[in-house]
């Protein structure tokens, strides 16, 4: 439902629909297509085995993931056309899906569609958005055996410091041990996943050895590990969570084991600059224009958690639905997705008042620590 209000100056967001100023969308069938990608599945079934498997996949979209309508999985007979199972993924933080809202959807399955047949079966899986638009569809061959399962591997013993500073993160020690039921040679790879704090997207992804290099003590004795600098790339300060999980060759996944640390430091307040937004409007013109500006911390860019400003109107009331935020994600007009630079695309109305509209940007931190701001005047004429 869109709301008229009397500021002029309206933005639409996926939350706020207004009525004097849109959120322009991609508009190309190209751009607007769902894309899937790094496809896991446990790839062999086993028929006396009544167990459950896991299949996940990634999902992106230009228009964020709330454009996801569906994400389906079909199982085929090898060069059959005729699906013998069919479910939708989830991404909800629920029934085995980890993390909600991260983009990777979830979903569990059995070996009941083979009805006891042995042999191998076509596993397809496609996205839709709202708009009808069709993904990638990402294909794998699942193998039904007349065996009993082989189980994943079990993790046990994770290891990481509690709490890191700005010297132990030159030399940062992580380890788990991994057992498997069918012996170490059917370990395929271990590896961890690090989160910053309150993000559900990871910003680190290593494989772990058991080689005795890189700080693995001991070859071959199950403890995988790592002794390495990560001072480059851990440098955000706070409550950071860390998630070790196992692979084997059947591609069976291992329950995932994880920890929680804290990076200590002296941190610095997010940066903004390089401004960008027009001086004067027509409110006849009916073209969009984009404001943006670039955010920058000394603890990286993760370590940024909003960008966005306030306004006030020509008589100097502050704007009803301040702050409005700006956007780094590849949507409401954000050309390149994690570049740092932040933006929102406006759509003037002939019902804007005129007059001149103060803008303050400011940046906010996981530490709640706000940059400087910076300001600008916008005039609004005929």
């Amino acid at each position: 439902m869109k709301k008229t209000i009397q500021l002029g100056l309206i933005f639409e967001f996926v939350a706020l629909l207004f009525s004097t100023c849109t959120i322009r969308y991609p508009t190309s069938d190209e751009s607007a297509v769902p894309v899937l990608s790094n496809l896991m599945v446990t790839k062999t079934l086993y028929l006396q085995s009544d167990i459950d498997y896991s299949l996940s996949v990634d999902v992106s979209d230009p228009q964020g993931l709330n454009d996801i309508e569906t994400v389906i999985g079909f199982i085929y007979p090898l060069n059959q056309s005729a699906s013998l199972w069919e479910d939708t993924l989830q991404d909800q933080g629920i029934e085995g899906d980890i993390i909600p809202g991260d983009g990777r959807f979830f979903r569990r399955f059995t070996v009941d569609f083979a009805e006891g047949q042995v042999g191998q079966y076509r596993l397809e899986v496609i996205a839709n958005d709202r708009s009808s638009h069709q993904s990638n569809a990402l294909l794998d061959t699942l193998t039904v055996v007349d065996d009993q399962k082989n189980f994943p591997p079990v993790l046990s013993h994770p290891f990481v410091a509690d709490t890191l500073t700005e010297a132990s993160l030159k030399n940062v020690f992580i380890s788990v041990q991994v057992e498997d039921a069918y012996g170490k040679e059917d370990i395929d790879s271990v590896f961890f996943q690090i989160y910053p704090s309150f993000n559900p997207n990871f910003f680190l992804h290593y494989t772990l050895r058991d080689n005795g290099l890189n700080g693995d003590e001991v070859a071959d004795d199950g403890i995988y590990s790592l002794l390495g600098d990560l001072s480059d790339t851990l440098r955000t300060i706070g409550i950071h969570l860390i998630r070790f999980q196992a692979i084997d060759q059947a591609g069976l996944i291992s329950q995932p084991l994880v920890l929680y640390f804290y990076i200590e430091g002296i941190n610095g307040p997010p940066v903004l600059s390089q401004l960008s937004i027009p001086d004067t409007v027509s409110r006849y013109a009916y073209l969009p224009f984009l404001i943006s500006v670039r955010a920058d911390d000394p603890q990286g860019l993760a370590d940024v958690k909003k960008v966005y400003f306030n306004m006030i109107n020509p008589d100097d009331t502050p704007f009803e639905y301040n702050p409005v935020p700006l956007y780094d994600d590849g949507n409401y007009g954000d050309q390149i997705p994690g570049d740092g630079l932040f933006s929102i695309s406006v759509l003037m109305s002939s019902q804007t008042d005129k007059g001149i509209y103060q803008f303050r940007f400011f940046a906010e931190d996981y530490a709640q620590v706000i940059s400087d701001s910076l300001t600008h005047r916008l005039t609004v004429v005929d």
